[in-house]
């Protein structure tokens, strides 16, 4: 009982273990605690991004978002999706400054291995965002559904991104760190 509750605990992202030590994270080998940057990360059109060195959860490290014009997205690696297979995702968060109404993670699907040709958002998780280092829990709001945090590949899906996305007022100031996408 005791070793499932653990296994539990590290799949939904609420137990303390590095992020980089999860065999089943696609993110590991990309850095997902932002320990030494934020490398194959991208805000596209939405925000602003960089690396946060000295802060971070568990360790120092994370990505800094700001949302210039209300929105921030912050676009992951590309990685290889399974089709049909079924993937977990999550991550923590903290605002730093300014209002946020809501944050959370997506995944994003392609029908090519580039991540050029986009099929749109497959999965979205929200939840609040507090001052203090909060692990993305979908429980908080329920009302978004059940599948939260759970992404179901299609069958034309060849690539995938996690995506970190906020909304707020002008200027806010979010950090993320910890971030995984699951294997099955």
């Amino acid at each position: 009982m005791l070793v499932m509750t653990a296994v539990l605990m590290l799949a939904a992202g609420t137990g303390a273990a590095d992020c980089s030590k999860d065999p089943k994270n696609l993110l590991a080998k990309s850095d997902c605690g932002f320990a030494t940057g934020i490398k194959g990360w991208d805000s596209g059109t939405y925000g602003k991004i960089s690396h946060e060195a000295k802060e971070g959860a568990p360790g120092p490290g994370a990505l800094k978002g700001v949302g210039t014009e209300a929105t921030l997205e912050a676009k992951g690696p590309c990685l290889p999706a399974r089709p049909k297979a079924t993937y977990r995702y999550g991550g923590r968060m903290r605002l730093v400054s300014g209002e946020t109404y809501v944050c959370g993670a997506q995944v994003h699907h392609y029908s090519d291995e580039a991540c050029q040709e986009g099929l749109g958002i497959l999965s979205a998780m929200a939840d609040l965002v507090s001052k203090e280092w909060t692990v993305l829990d979908p429980a908080r709001r329920p009302e978004a559904g059940p599948r939260q945090g759970i992404a179901t590949m299609e069958a034309e899906t060849k690539a995938m991104k996690l995506v970190l996305v906020c909304s707020g007022a002008p200027g806010f100031t979010v950090l993320f760190d910890d971030v995984w996408l699951n294997e099955p």
